[in-house]
């Protein structure tokens, strides 16, 4: 080294540093911008994925739209259905009260007629055929003039049971 000289070595040694700091950051830059592509590049493919999948929601989302009115309409359709099953339902109930309580009405009346016919007419209807029985025995004209009385008298008492009991049958009516 030469001592009137003392920066020489210096700048020459500063040169060679400088240049292998540019052809460091050289490399550092182009292994970035490489490393930078890629991501970029990558992240170009996430966002056309995203894009595409943006889109498929998109469509599912207005194929949902169209589900959801289609089952609101016939949500609705079932409910105005079901309304009127229940207001059917309502008047089938009433017409069968209806017609029960007329049933009950009409047997109420038949077993009005059972009753009368077993109690109030076969007693006048009894007498009737033992006198008829006793009318056709008997021999002697005073016996056969009051079997003949008590004929009349039961026919009478049987014309106004059967009168009794129209009059009742068409009171229920």
């Amino acid at each position: 080294v030469d001592p009137r000289v003392p920066l020489t070595q210096s700048v020459i040694s500063l040169k060679v540093n400088y240049l292998t700091l540019w052809v460091f950051l050289n490399i550092l830059m182009t292994y970035i911008l490489r490393i930078n592509r890629r991501f970029y590049s990558e992240i170009k493919v996430q966002k056309e994925i995203i894009e595409k999948q943006q889109l498929q929601l998109r469509d599912s989302n207005d194929e949902l739209a169209v589900r959801n009115t289609e089952l609101t309409t016939a949500n609705r359709e079932l409910t105005y259905l079901n309304d009127q099953v229940r207001t059917m339902n309502h008047e089938l109930e009433n017409r069968v009260s209806e017609r029960t309580r007329e049933l009950v009405e009409r047997n109420e009346k038949l077993t009005e007629y059972a009753f009368m016919n077993a109690h109030l007419l076969r007693s006048p209807v009894s007498r009737i055929k033992g006198l008829i029985n006793l009318f056709g025995i008997t021999k002697e004209a005073d016996e056969k003039e009051r079997v003949q009385s008590l004929l009349n008298e039961t026919a009478e008492e049987l014309d106004q049971v059967i009168h009794t009991i129209s009059e009742r049958l068409n009171k229920s009516s």
